[in-house]
């Protein structure tokens, strides 16, 4: 799926049929493995989080908890992810509605907080701390990008270097945008 459509997996305009055929396949066998379309996105959609995880995994090696900050913010908020950025938002509003439906998803949306969680426990932060400062770094962070797919204004980027420097103010780790 990644070869034919990239790591933002098909656009929403393509249908499941649509889809099928660029990829060589009968439809009905997408439908069979995937169930339906959020299906195949979610699929796809979390092959894509665990390539990005483990790029930012390999950056956060490197970085305090700011800076790490300030790299999940610029590789989300690139243009080149925007797609993905819509899909995930999408598929998370359907899981808060579906959420059996969409527990692999649920899942693995904490994916992001363990490894923020991981770089505080580096930085010195104690366990409870850590934990607490990675949810509230990740919500801050996917708010301000629905925020971003929302009204994409230099305000919003405005308002997540500020975020992210308020993080390396508080002792969140150096800080580089």
């Amino acid at each position: 799926m990644f070869d034919e459509f990239g790591e933002n997996g098909p656009g929403p305009h393509l249908s499941m049929r649509q889809v099928a055929e660029r990829i060589g396949v009968h439809h009905t066998l997408l439908t069979y493995h995937f169930g339906s379309r959020p299906g195949l996105l979610r699929a796809v959609l979390l092959e894509a989080r665990r390539r990005d995880n483990l790029v930012i995994a390999e950056t956060g090696d490197e970085l305090g908890f700011a800076a790490l900050c300030g790299a999940v913010w610029n590789f989300y908020s690139d243009p080149a992810h925007e797609d993905r950025t819509h899909a995930f938002f999408h598929l998370v509003g359907l899981a808060v509605y579906e959420r059996d439906a969409f527990q692999e998803l649920v899942v693995d949306i904490d994916g992001l907080t363990h490894l923020l969680e991981a770089v505080a426990l580096r930085d010195g932060a104690t366990a409870a701390d850590a934990r607490r400062q990675s949810i509230i770094a990740t919500a801050c962070l996917r708010g301000l990008l629905l925020q971003r797919l929302l009204s994409p204004t230099a305000e919003v980027d405005a308002a997540a270097e500020r975020f992210i420097t308020s993080l390396a103010a508080s002792g969140g780790g150096s800080h580089t945008l």
